[in-house]
């Protein structure tokens, strides 16, 4: 497998890098931490999406929708960040 399929995978699954290798390996996947802010409600949200999304045991659907949540919840964090920087709020 290529290591840019294997990050792709990665990010997809929202799986720290080297992930992929770790279960080839007989191992488990690492959640990533790359969407930890500070923000404590944020953080439990993203993380409990990500605990869903990553499940074995829960349908394909229910999984493919929890990390539709990360990414929109991703994006809008991003884009209120975004907005407050330019009005100079502190953000």
């Amino acid at each position: 497998m290529r290591p840019l399929t294997k990050r792709a995978i990665e990010t997809g699954l929202l799986w720290a890098p080297g992930s992929v290798d770790n279960i080839l390996d007989g191992g488990t996947a690492t959640p990533a931490d790359q969407n930890e802010t500070g923000d404590p409600g944020f953080d439990r949200l993203i993380a409990w999406l990500t605990r869903v999304a990553n499940n074995p045991n829960r349908e394909p659907h229910i999984r493919a929708m929890a990390r539709a949540q990360i990414e929109q919840a991703i994006a809008l964090r991003d884009a209120d960040q975004a907005e407050g920087r330019a009005r100079g709020e502190a953000v």
